[in-house]
């Protein structure tokens, strides 16, 4: 079992048809970059209201999805409080495994059944499953609307090991659908800032950093909330928000993690694709029957891949409510 986590080059394809496939994934992922633009601005409007920073958004006439400088302040964060108690209803209780034997009569088959529960339960602990993984995918489906974790073998001194992380930024996962219905795809991609010491360490690649201008997101809209209608107490810096983003100015590189299907000697294979900087660092293929990764869903819409979140629809009444208490208070 080859190990997915060091930039290799698997030498068992011509170098022509690895071209030719390296080329085609860097053209999807180029053409897919308007399907993560689709996503943004409702993916950051949900955050916006997780996190309290409600008096981005308005409902006034012509002034839909953009962040408003010299708004009203008052923010009373019960979208908050939902995701809470729909987060504690969700975890509360982690589902049991149960493993049902062919013969229950039988106490050999019984036994088996038992050892593999215990083997799924020592993965699950040896991957923090529930207390951190569970957790997080959970607050995703909720805020969010669908949440992604990828499960891989991995392979190192020690021995093979089942690996299990939450992928949590949705705006940093690429999918292919091949159908309406979000339950198939071709291919998935995630992308990420690195530090150049830690492609380093971890695969012994001397990556280029990249400048601060290539990392620093561009097209930000933002409205004056007619002229600065209300004038009142705040801007949209983000100097108010209630968590620390962790951003830090260490050199970083581009990482991007592929995976999709490939027809490669008349087989379906499941190939591992790893660029740095948009240079191919990495093409595996692996021996996966399937991509090892889970995307779920919360509430479904019918004719579309991606869910609808648990606070879509409180969005716009927490705006009224936050306009009319600000309005009273500043009559």
């Amino acid at each position: 079992m080859p190990n997915y986590g060091r930039f290799v080059i698997d030498d068992s394809i011509a170098e022509d048809k690895r071209n030719a496939i390296v080329d085609r994934v860097k053209e999807n992922l180029d053409k897919m970059k308007s399907e993560t633009a689709d996503r943004e601005p409702i993916i950051k409007k949900r955050q916006d209201f997780y996190e309290g920073r409600h008096h981005r958004w308005t409902n006034v006439t012509g002034q839909v999805i953009k962040e408003q400088e010299g708004h009203i302040l008052a923010v009373f964060n019960y979208v908050l409080r939902f995701c809470q108690k729909v987060h504690q209803t969700l975890t509360n209780n982690p589902p049991r495994i149960k493993i049902k034997s062919k013969d229950e009569a039988n106490e050999v088959e019984t036994s088996r059944s038992e050892r593999v529960e215990d083997v799924i339960y020592d993965v699950l602990r040896q991957n923090k499953f529930f207390p951190v993984v569970f957790k997080r995918c959970a607050i995703n489906q909720i805020r969010d609307g669908d949440f992604m974790f990828e499960c891989k073998v991995m392979e190192d001194l020690k021995g093979k090991r089942i690996q299990i992380s939450p992928m949590e930024d949705l705006l940093k996962i690429t999918v292919g659908w091949d159908d309406a219905s979000g339950t198939t795809f071709s291919f998935v991609s995630f992308s990420d800032m690195w530090t150049t010491e830690k492609i380093k360490r971890e695969f012994g690649y001397e990556a280029e950093a990249m400048s601060e201008l290539d990392m620093t997101q561009q097209g930000t809209t933002k409205g004056d909330h007619l002229k600065d209608q209300y004038g009142l107490m705040t801007d949209t810096s983000g100097k108010n928000d209630a968590v620390p983003t962790g951003e830090n100015k260490l050199p970083k590189a581009k990482i991007t993690d592929y995976w999709g299907y490939e027809v490669i000697d008349s087989r379906v294979r499941v190939v591992n694709l790893v660029f740095v900087n948009n240079e191919n660092v990495q093409f595996i293929v692996t021996e996966y029957d399937d991509i090892p990764k889970f995307i779920g869903h919360s509430l479904l819409v019918a004719g579309k891949p991606w869910s609808m979140s648990f606070i879509d629809p409180l969005m716009d009444p927490q705006i009224e409510l936050n306009d009319r208490s600000s309005y009273r208070d500043w009559e």
